[in-house]
């Protein structure tokens, strides 16, 4: 049997939608039309293809995104719509996929991959590690007083409100780890085509204008915050927004809640308020590889010189080393330069070069021995961050 792995063509989309369709059929064929239709980044080079017996047997595709990183912004490559015909299962077709998605994202410039699963084990073996996020559970309280508001008018959102929703998130998100830099077209084909009618998204309206809007759509029996967002000093129409969203989920018979939050103080104080027994849970389900630690460097290069700007410390030459490479950089005069010469190596897993990089952990949480004059530099050029990735930008 002949077997081709290469690029999806043209006329070949509609029979890939139906392999998706059919693979995962509890959303549908439809659902996939936003990887095509409304994805402005999409390339046909991005969607892999196995064809066998003179059809498509399995695909999967690269979703590529400009994520935060501060006032620099990375190229990521997300995994997407891993999927292969129940009959042509274990021959490696999808693994053989995924490692040409790599050199794909090399030659594209992409500095490192991500995806969401449950099934860990399987990417591990082609180089992608969990990286532990942490999300806050709790039940929701018997009375949420969804309070009125002198300030804010709580309301349903309307088509035209998404004219101000992108403006909210732009300014919440300005330099915030993680989150997706989206652009007008993004807004209206792949985010409005995930909004689609939802009855759970609420807007904050201040003197006629929409200042902070909340996503909420309930999962069986729980109250989950997809997105949140507020314009810098609207603070205070946080509560009411989770309140009013709390409130509905409870009437259609949420009890647990989940929170994909960034810990921002108005959110979390608003989530305390509405929820009680409150955890926190590490989710695993991100999963992160190194494509090219080269691009990856020059790409946060302008953030890491505004930080360096902050702080005056001795040099130090400084090469991060992972199973995928190094990133090499000096520190010197409160600046960054992608040059060594006799580096203190820091040899960090994949988990815990991601945990640095995005502000979720910081060097004195890691279990590592870095000499100081690193451990000062590193410390001070990646501490916490209130970096999230967005329920709404899923793939």
């Amino acid at each position: 049997m002949h077997e081709e792995f290469r690029a999806i063509r043209l006329d070949e989309l509609d029979e890939c939608l139906d392999l998706w369709g059919s693979v995962f059929e509890r959303v549908g064929r439809d659902y996939f039309l936003a990887y095509i239709h409304g994805d402005p980044w999409f390339k046909l080079d991005y969607t892999r293809v196995c064809v066998a017996d003179g059809k498509i047997v399995s695909a999967v595709q690269i979703c590529r995104r400009d994520v935060g990183f501060g006032i620099s912004h990375l190229k990521m490559g997300g995994i997407a719509n891993v999927a292969t015909l129940p009959e042509y299962r274990g021959r490696g077709y999808s693994s053989r996929l995924l490692k040409d998605c790599i050199w794909v994202m090399q030659s594209h410039g992409i500095g490192f991959s991500m995806l969401f699963t449950g099934i860990q084990h399987f990417y591990e073996r082609i180089g992608w590690r969990s990286v532990p996020v942490s999300h806050i559970t709790g039940r929701l309280r018997s009375h949420i007083r969804a309070l009125p508001s002198r300030t804010y008018s709580i309301r349903h959102r309307v088509p035209e409100d998404i004219i101000g929703m992108k403006d909210v998130y732009a300014a919440f998100n300005a330099t915030r780890p993680l989150a997706v830099r989206r652009n007008q077209q993004y807004w209206e084909g792949y985010v409005r085509s995930r909004l689609g009618n939802s009855e759970n998204i609420f807007v904050a309206v201040r003197n006629g204008s929409v200042v902070g809007y909340i996503y909420a759509p309930p999962a069986k029996d729980t109250f989950r915050i997809h997105e949140i967002a507020y314009t810098p000093g609207d603070e205070g129409c946080v509560y009411p927004l989770v309140a009013h969203a709390a409130a509905q989920a409870k009437k259609m018979g949420a009890q647990t809640a989940w929170y994909n939050i960034p810990h921002e103080p108005a959110i979390v104080s608003a989530v305390k308020r509405v929820t009680e027994e409150l955890e926190s849970d590490d989710s695993r389900a991100l999963m992160c590889r190194l494509i090219d630690t080269r691009v990856l460097l020059n790409r946060i290069l302008p953030e890491l010189n505004r930080r360096a700007s902050y702080f005056v410390l001795p040099r130090a030459e400084i090469s991060l080393e992972t199973e995928f490479g190094s990133l090499g950089f000096t520190f010197e005069n409160q600046s960054v330069y992608p040059e060594t010469r006799n580096p203190i190596r820091v040899k960090l897993s994949q988990e815990q070069f991601f945990s640095l990089l995005f502000g979720l952990k910081t060097i004195n949480e890691m279990d590592i021995s870095v000499p100081f004059e690193a451990f000062q530099v590193l410390s001070a050029l990646f501490g916490r961050q209130r970096a999230v990735f967005w329920g709404l930008d899923s793939f």
